[in-house]
């Protein structure tokens, strides 16, 4: 291994034999992340599309109240 490798590892707390699980996690998150933002943009897309920006304060008020309760579950 080289030593930037070996200080990558020291630096993220990654043991002997870890490496194959954590490279699976981070390829899990990214491809989330970037799921995430691609049906996020298409969801806000067609929302647009179909009822126009006249009920976004709504919709985020909503958003806003969902998000809370969410996040206290």
């Amino acid at each position: 291994m080289s030593a930037i490798t070996l200080r990558l590892y020291r630096m993220l707390d990654i043991r002997p034999g870890e490496s194959r699980m954590v490279a699976l996690i981070i390829g899990i998150m990214l491809f989330t992340s970037a799921g995430f933002t691609l049906g996020s943009t298409s969801v806000e897309a067609l929302f647009y599309a179909r009822y126009g920006v006249q009920y976004l304060p709504g919709m985020y008020m909503l958003l806003g109240i969902t998000s809370f309760i969410t996040s206290l579950g």
